[in-house]
């Protein structure tokens, strides 16, 4: 179980050290990478020594696409630690609505249907707890937004 006055802690520390703000004033893209930081630190100092062991004796698969579409992963990441609840709870201390995430747009890597199928590919993997990575190549020019003019005809933009 975790422990409420230590993960706001670790919160408007980093609020601060990222940012050099207060948590109750980020916005929403803010809020994205300060739960990020904590959290991604929380799951890799849980789970490094079980990773190490079972990737040095263990075949890794490697994932290879172009694109992944990741998603909303930072609330979904709050949500299998278990650690949603609390963070909802630290937040409206400070006056937040922790749905203002909401806002943030999807992280991704690309944008069509082989996208979302290497992100879940991975997801799966990893809650099934096999040892596996995504990997994949930034193209500068090579990906493209997808949209509809006024006519109702497709049209494409560059998407970095």
């Amino acid at each position: 179980m975790y422990d409420k006055v230590m993960l706001k802690a670790e919160y408007m520390d980093a609020a601060r050290t990222l940012f050099n703000k207060e948590l109750s004033v980020l916005n929403p893209y803010e809020l994205n990478a300060v739960i990020a930081r904590v959290i991604k630190t929380k799951i890799v100092n849980c789970n490094f020594n079980e990773s190490l062991n079972l990737y040095s004796k263990e075949k890794i698969a490697i994932y290879f696409s172009i694109e992944f579409l990741m998603g909303r992963i930072v609330l979904d990441t709050l949500t299998n630690a278990g650690l949603r609840k609390l963070t909802e709870k630290i937040f409206a201390e400070e006056g937040i609505d922790i749905n203002c995430l909401e806002d943030v747009e999807d992280t991704a890597l690309g944008n069509g249907g082989l996208g979302r199928l290497a992100a879940c590919f991975i997801e799966s993997a990893a809650t099934l707890g096999y040892p596996v990575y995504g990997a994949g190549l930034y193209y500068k020019y090579g990906l493209f937004k997808q949209m509809f003019d006024h006519n109702g005809n497709q049209i494409e933009a560059i998407d970095d």
